[in-house]
């Protein structure tokens, strides 16, 4: 049986520390806030958060998961971090990760320049600032055209006649 009948659900108390609302237990130790008891001095890890308790009061003491170092990153760097309940040192502490760009769920690197097939007639430069664009000199394109045919009718000699009219383009390409 549970040493931790009536106190199952705790308050995190100024983020520091976290305390029973209800029964403490009947031994020295505390009580987690999924209810599991835990002896004086032992200490229990969730979601970045690591807490130690101290029997003689019941009462955790809560801090952020130990970092060993301070994560810096460079100037084209982000610090990421990854999911807390993972409970890792980069989920909970971070790590850099390179700065990128998206376009049209394509992933470009800093200082990249490409051109997109939709609109040939920009270059997209990723920087640590966001994507630009720029507009060049667009080369001359050959398109195919869209010919709609069509009947009609002479009312005095009831003669159809064969006619055909450019109505677009259509697959039109760089030469």
């Amino acid at each position: 049986m549970s040493n931790c009948r009536h106190c199952c659900i705790a308050i995190l108390v100024c983020g520091l520390a976290l305390t029973p609302t209800a029964t403490t237990p009947q031994k020295k130790g505390c009580c987690t806030p999924s209810g599991e008891f835990v002896n004086d001095g032992g200490s229990w890890e969730k979601d970045c958060i690591t807490c130690t308790c101290n029997g003689n009061t019941g009462k955790m003491k809560c801090g952020s998961y130990p970092c060993d170092e301070k994560v810096v990153c460079g100037m084209n760097e982000t610090k990421v971090f990854g999911d807390p309940s993972k409970q890792s040192r980069t989920s909970c502490c971070g790590y850099c990760a390179p700065l990128t760009c998206k376009h049209n769920g394509k992933e470009y690197q800093i200082n990249e320049s490409f051109r997109d097939p939709m609109d040939p007639c920009l270059i997209y430069t990723c920087l640590a600032s966001g994507l630009t664009a720029e507009t060049t000199k667009c080369p001359p394109q050959s398109c195919l055209p869209v010919i709609c045919t069509f009947y009609q009718t002479n009312l005095q000699t009831n003669k159809k006649r064969k006619n055909k009219a450019i109505i677009g383009f259509l697959a039109c390409m760089r030469k």
